[in-house]
């Protein structure tokens, strides 16, 4: 995760982490040689601070939204695999 300079009214300058990157589900799957759908139900029980984002690509709310994740989600998923058995 990287640093950067963010300015708030209460606080000139501090250092706050950001997100510059996110990968997909499907490119979490390839990368890690599992299925999609074991990656897609593990992050339904994970939360943005374990690195897990939803994404919105349309203003139709009939339109679900792809799970995404950071660096840091990725490695949560592969403990997650490791605890599971999986490769």
């Amino acid at each position: 995760m990287e640093l950067g300079r963010h300015r708030r009214a209460d606080r000139q300058g501090c250092l706050m982490p950001y997100v510059s990157m996110v990968f997909t589900a499907r490119f979490v799957a390839q990368k890690l040689g599992v299925e999609q759908v074991i990656i897609e139900e593990l992050a339904e029980t994970m939360r943005p601070k374990d690195g897990c984002l939803s994404v919105i690509d349309s203003a139709d709310d009939n339109d679900p939204s792809i799970h995404a994740f950071t660096d840091d989600g990725i490695e949560f998923i592969q403990e997650r695999l490791a605890e599971l058995g999986q490769p």
